[in-house]
């Protein structure tokens, strides 16, 4: 039996109780009920004209001991609703109804504040305001604070308060314990091929969120095996959440070809209003940099346009997990600007004690023929100065030059030679993480999985 979560929400005239309930819809997705709808159902319009609103819940509550307002709110349920808002209940019949019912657990928010205060917030002329405070059921509303799990003062609370206290009483920002993001992120060349590491992990991920934005070098606007703007697994991950954090650099007709490739919409793509958008300028370093502007300033952007905290809180109170890609991508020119762990959950404004695994990648060599001819090697100095920076759990691997020719055809590590295994664990000796993940070629498709990730 699924257990729908209720949330009555009681005061007296202009406590904030719609503005609670609205806020609560358009935050959490939660289901708006207005008991003045309900009541108007139970009595349609006739020829005597609309009885009182508070005339119909006290007959109603009368003859049935409250359970109207139950019985109206359990069937209004939409499908897959899990959580509902009651705007709002004025007698303790009601609420008691509402808390026998095994279909939900409810959880009672009383709002109230001063008169001087609910007068001035009224619409209502002073003695229509005060005839209305003087009524019955009114001052019995008052009645009702000592049986709420919340009471709030909203003339002390800003409404993002109000809302803040009542999703904590619910547990809708989830346990600030789960660790449930992974980070990846270019290892010691700052040029590692961290998307096609991006596109083997992300289909076990429920958002995918990429830092540090456009680079000098990627493939140009018609080729999609790479994306610019979009995290590296859009493409594998096609249900996930794709996230653009505050201060990603947007190129908007790059934006709209790699979004129209993929067809994401609104609600599936995020974009935080405090993205940059370039303006007049290519992403690649110039004497004249492009002129910028915030997203939220783009009309064109609007549908999209989501705070990446917020949505981050929505992913972290259902248990999504989150894969945060750094910016590496494997052309030599081009360096990645985010290239510590540190760095990019600071950029997407992710909390430490939220990382559960951090994937640094890494080669195995020169990845040009330019740098083998300058003696390039593999830079142990760099890798130890990496690990050093970031405290990966986890490594990836990828295979060039010799050891890439010698098993190109390997599928798993017990087929590595003799000269690759020694090579892997050195590598993870001075990196202090295991190789998880290895790629036994450049352009190889297949990851080789050492661990069940």
């Amino acid at each position: 039996m699924t257990v729908t979560v209720v949330v009555v929400v009681s005061g007296p005239i202009g406590a904030g109780k719609t503005t609670l309930a609205q806020r609560l819809a358009q935050r959490f997705g939660a289901l708006q009920l207005s008991t003045r709808d309900l009541l108007q159902e139970c009595f349609p319009r006739n020829g005597e004209g609309l009885r009182p609103l508070r005339d119909m819940s006290a007959t109603l509550d009368q003859e049935t001991g409250g359970h109207w307002l139950a019985d109206a709110v359990l069937t209004s349920r939409e499908p897959r609703t899990r959580l509902i808002v009651v705007d709002a209940v004025s007698s303790a019949l009601q609420v008691e109804a509402l808390r026998r019912s095994p279909r939900a657990r409810v959880v009672h928010v009383h709002l109230h504040a001063s008169d001087e205060e609910l007068a001035r917030r009224s619409r209502m002329p002073g003695a229509t305001f005060e005839e209305a405070r003087a009524h019955p059921a009114e001052l019995a509303v008052e009645e009702l604070a000592p049986f709420a799990e919340l009471v709030v003062d909203t003339q002390r609370t800003t409404p993002d308060a109000v809302l803040v206290r009542v999703a904590c009483q619910l547990g809708l920002f989830g346990r600030a314990d789960e660790r449930l993001v992974d980070v990846l992120i270019g290892g010691p060349h700052c040029h590692e091929d961290t998307g096609r590491v991006a596109e083997h992990v992300a289909p076990g991920y429920d958002v995918l969120i990429r830092v540090g934005g456009l680079h000098a070098g990627q493939p140009g606007p018609a080729d999609f095996t790479r994306f610019q703007q979009l995290p590296s697994g859009t493409r594998t991950a096609p249900g996930a959440w794709v996230v653009l954090g505050p201060g990603t650099p947007l190129s908007l007709e790059r934006l709209r070809l790699e979004m129209e490739d993929r067809r994401l919409p609104p609600g599936q793509l995020f974009i935080d209003p405090a993205a940059v958008v370039l303006h007049g300028g290519a992403p690649e370093l110039e004497a004249e940099p492009p002129r910028v502007r915030p997203a939220g300033d783009v009309a064109a952007l609007q549908p999209f346009l989501r705070p990446t905290a917020d949505v981050l809180d929505d992913a972290f109170a259902r248990g999504h997990r989150v894969l945060l890609e750094g910016s590496g991508h494997p052309h030599p020119g081009a360096l990645a600007r985010d290239t510590t762990a540190s760095g990019c959950l600071a950029e997407a404004g992710i909390a430490p004690g939220r990382v559960r695994r951090t994937l640094l990648v890494c080669r195995s060599g020169p990845l040009s023929e330019a740098e083998a001819r300058q003696g390039a090697g593999f830079d142990w100095v760099r890798l130890r100065r990496a690990a050093s920076l970031n405290a990966p759990t986890d490594l990836a691997l990828g295979l060039v030059g010799d050891l890439s020719e010698s098993n190109w055809a390997t599928r798993r590590f017990e087929q590595l030679t003799d000269a690759a295994r020694q090579h892997l664990e050195e590598v993870e000796r001075v990196a202090g993480a295991p190789v998880s993940l290895l790629s036994t070629a450049p352009l190889a498709r297949h990851l080789i999985e050492r661990t069940r990730w």
